[in-house]
């Protein structure tokens, strides 16, 4: 009986096939995780789907990956500083810091998984890249997820303005109390603030909203750079967004850095004329055509674009700083209940109203000089390898977009745009060059073979695509600089 021919795959390389399948595997699970953030809070649970996808892919995951996890230095240290603010957390809950006898308890519990999100999140990416994702290819799938869910969201924000969508956005509303440390019921937060005529779509915060639409205009320039035409048509909406927010967050923050990096990209005075055309006007056009005749929004943005009352300070920061802000009240107690280690995790039901604030009550100074120190390590790590390519401009401006949030909103443990925060970061900042691409199992790893003569061809197929990502993403991470 004769023998079955087995046929040899392309390439002679079945680990490479594999490796390529679990790469597109690793590619969908990013694109199904990043599209989760906009998903509703799971009934009786009180979770997003976010927040099941990405823990759920850690446990499933990290016993697999084991020691094959490759991190690089950046990232070791990130995590070993926003693991400690977490620890000091955690104890300042079991072994009490400071009296609060007279203040209301907060969530340990959710407050502790805001803590994690980050430290999640950085796990998860790499061991996506891990298990055979391209890096430059999951960035594209991150940004795009995130650039489309932005257009969609100021669509919806734009109805939300000639009707009523309550009963319908408050099932991604509800729910939020548990997943916050201050335990308010943040529905009626984004009611009160669309009372205002201020639609921030699924979002429960306009603050939220407006890091969110920052990271979706950045990552639109980063996509879009060649397409002029879809990088205005994009910006254009989630500017239109933006605006119908009234966020402080995106007009004074992120807003000014995504035009920079607009400007940047876009080459020749005719386009650069158009980009800025469409994206700076386009939500005037709508306000023009009488979109937004009755929105309600217009007097309270009209405050911020003309503000003749009151302190300025006070203003552009909703009176979180100055003598009587909130934030400085705030750092103020904590100054006098226990100044070094915080209060902890769950020991107070507080609305943070900057990132500063939620370190200083949950760790004290100590959290606090641990997250600037993130903010170092993030910009050393991104002069380290600073080129002029696309992946370092869009790591550089996510970085100043962080740094300036903080102020407004705790934007490393934001509900939902705190997870694609550090996506973004992870995929821009946080992964050395060696890190950027497939790790291959022990054995299979690439080699390039030429014949004897000078006019040898490559070996395997598998090993010409593995040897074109590598160059391409060497040449983004700025290894053939001179």
């Amino acid at each position: 009986m004769s023998t079955p021919v087995r046929h040899a795959r392309p390439g002679g390389s079945s680990e490479a096939t594999d490796l390529d399948e679990r790469g597109r595997l690793a590619l969908w699970a990013a694109g199904a995780t990043t599209a989760a953030t906009f998903g509703p809070y799971l009934p009786y649970v009180g979770l997003r789907p976010e927040q099941v996808l990405v823990y759920g892919q850690l446990a499933l995951c990290l016993p697999f990956v084991g020691l094959r996890l490759r991190l690089g230095h950046a990232a070791i240290v990130v995590i070993s500083l926003l693991g400690s603010i977490l620890v000091l957390a955690l104890i300042g809950a079991v072994v009490p810091q400071g009296s609060t006898m007279d203040l209301t308890r907060g969530s340990l519990v959710a407050e502790l998984d805001n803590l994690a999100t980050p430290l999640a999140a950085i796990l998860l990416v790499h061991i996506w890249l891990t298990i055979g994702a391209n890096r430059r290819q999951l960035l594209h799938v991150v940004a795009s997820v995130i650039v489309v869910g932005a257009c969609v969201n100021a669509v919806i924000a734009f109805f939300a303005t000639r009707v009523d969508l309550s009963p319908i956005l408050s099932s991604f509303w509800e729910g939020s109390q548990r997943s916050l440390p201050n335990e308010f019921s943040l529905g009626s937060v984004a009611q009160n603030a669309a009372a205002l005529g201020r639609q921030s779509g699924i979002y429960n915060q306009p603050a939220e909203a407006g890091l969110f639409y920052g990271l979706a205009f950045l990552g639109a320039v980063y996509i879009f750079s060649r397409r002029p035409g879809w990088l205005a048509l994009a910006c254009s909406c989630i500017v239109l967004g933006g605006v119908l927010s009234v966020s402080k967050v995106f007009l004074l923050v992120a807003f000014p850095i995504g035009a920079w990096q607009l400007l940047r990209v876009t080459k020749g005075r005719v386009k650069r004329i158009l980009a800025v055309t469409f994206v700076g006007l386009g939500a005037a056009m709508a306000a023009q055509a009488g979109f937004l005749s009755d929105w309600a929004g217009a007097t309270f943005l009209n405050r911020l674009l003309d503000p003749r009352e009151g302190s300025v300070i006070s203003l552009y920061t909703a009176g979180r700083f100055g003598s009587s802000g909130s934030v400085s009240a705030g750092f103020t107690d904590i100054l006098h209940l226990s100044p070094w280690f915080g209060l902890g995790a769950g020991r107070v039901k507080l609305i943070y109203d900057s990132g500063w604030l939620e370190a200083m009550v949950v760790a004290g100074l100590g959290g606090v000089v641990l997250m600037a120190s993130v903010f170092a390590v993030l910009a050393r790590a991104w002069l380290a390898k600073r080129t002029s390519g696309p992946a370092s401009r869009l790591g550089g401006a996510l970085i100043v977009l962080a740094l300036g949030a903080e102020f407004g909103i705790p934007a490393f443990t934001a509900n939902r745009a705190g997870t694609l925060l550090w996506f973004l970061l992870s995929l821009t900042v946080l992964t050395d060059q060696f890190c950027s691409g497939s790790i291959l199992p022990s054995g299979s790893e690439p080699r390039l073979g030429f014949a004897n003569d000078f006019s040898g061809k490559m070996r395997s197929v598998a090993a010409w695509r593995v040897a074109t990502n590598c160059i391409h993403q060497a040449e983004e991470c700025g290894v053939h600089r001179g």
